[in-house]
């Protein structure tokens, strides 16, 4: 005769076949913290648990050892059973230190009654300075990337010097502590370039190619999530979508999610995620698309906005108010209606531009950067934050050989 204990192994058993312990959860970012928070502050991640085990229903339970300023704020999780493929949500709440510090811990779920759990990191730098500290340039006819240092007084670039070779490296983008690059040459089979940043140098290091399938992978961009990573390929009109590791960065699971463009050239998300941008360099347009929140793929596609002759880079402030369309000789500064996605009110800002390709904001939304292709220099401008205008542009940085992605950390 079986004792209690045995029989309830027994019954886990033929509940959660062996095959099934590779996990019976799953957790991932619906909208991450920033990698960067000033003290004091207050910032809220949300984590969505889904139970992919194939058989029966899982009791979810919070297992985190969560330090100091980071709490719980809201849980549709706790002890809820869930059934197969069903999923809950998670808040958690930053109120920053007043120190300076990096925190690092991890959200860590029980799938009970078994003895599976699942974690997923959790990294933010806490720093008195709300800018970025480092910027990295894409020097496509130098075939390498530039770091430079922000000045913490003026936001210049200064101190400029190669520190990656690439073979006409093209966008940039920058989540967590891992910088992607794009390339701008027709091949198959290509991939995209990953490294790890060293946060307090700049450096790089540990760098890979990851995905594959792509001929021309020009644009790359991250949700705010950063669970999933867009790749706009110019030589055959896709847009990609990859599923992104957390932990190391690498990308897979990568497959057309928009067949529907020419030369998708830029790409950029709304602050929340909802909302896609994709500059298409073969139609001139400006195309708007709903993001599934689960699943990332694109839908309900429309242009949207008008007279753009020439689009590149495209960049939304912090607040999803304004969208920046690099064209041309100029930049449109568009009014952005956050219900819809729309662009309204397209209008040329900011001055001195030599056939822009690129631009970026900094963490704080009050100066942006600009590539210039045509005469290797990134300008420097001013924001304004009422009305997004562009002001006081002058060139930094020296001299970066057609540049054309910017990403700064």
């Amino acid at each position: 005769m079986f004792s209690t204990g045995i029989k309830f192994l027994f019954c886990l058993a033929l509940l959660f076949p062996a095959s099934a312990f590779a996990h019976l959860l799953s957790i991932s970012t619906v909208f991450a913290f920033p990698d960067k928070v000033i003290p004091g502050s207050t910032h809220i991640a949300t984590y969505r648990v889904t139970n992919i085990a194939s058989q029966a229903n899982v009791i979810v339970a919070d297992q985190s050892e969560l330090p100091s300023g980071l709490s719980i704020k809201s849980t549709t999780c706790s002890n809820a059973a869930l059934a197969p493929n069903a999923s809950c949500t998670i808040q958690v709440q930053l109120i920053a230190p007043l120190t300076p510090q990096t925190i690092s811990t991890e959200l860590r779920e029980w799938a009970q009654p078994t003895v599976d759990s699942v974690q997923i990191p959790i990294e933010v730098i806490v720093t008195p300075s709300v800018f970025n500290t480092f910027a990295y340039v894409a020097r496509n006819h130098a075939n390498d990337v530039s770091l430079c240092s922000i000045s913490a007084s003026d936001n210049t670039l200064t101190g400029c010097n190669t520190i990656e070779t690439l073979a006409a490296p093209a966008s940039t983008a920058i989540f967590g502590k891992f910088l992607y690059i794009g390339f701008y040459f027709y091949t198959t089979d290509h991939s995209i370039e990953l490294c790890n940043i060293n946060p307090e140098t700049g450096a790089l290091s540990g760098c890979t190619t990851t995905g594959s399938g792509f001929d021309c992978p020009f644009a790359v961009a991250i949700n705010p999530a950063g669970n999933f990573a867009y790749i706009g390929d110019i030589a055959i009109g896709t847009i990609f979508r990859c599923a992104i590791d957390l932990n190391n960065g690498t990308l897979s699971d990568c497959h057309a999610s928009s067949t529907a463009f020419k030369k998708p050239i830029g790409i950029t998300f709304s602050p929340q995620g909802n909302f896609a941008y994709i500059a298409d360099l073969g139609t001139n347009t400006i195309t708007v698309c709903v993001v599934d929140p689960q699943s990332g793929d694109l839908n309900s596609c429309h242009t949207t906005g008008n007279g753009f002759t020439n689009p590149g880079g495209i960049v939304l402030n912090v607040t999803g108010t304004f969208a920046y369309v690099v064209d041309g000789s100029s930049i449109f500064l568009c009014a952005v209606d956050t219900s819809d996605g729309n662009l309204s009110q397209c209008e040329s800002t900011g001055n001195g531009f030599n056939s822009p390709s690129y631009m970026t904001l900094n963490t704080a939304g009050t100066r942006a950067y600009v590539t210039n292709f045509y005469d290797s220099t990134v300008s420097l401008c001013t924001v304004s934050p009422s009305t997004g205008v562009l002001n006081n542009c002058n060139t930094t940085g020296g001299a970066f050989s057609a540049p054309i992605g910017i990403g700064l950390y």
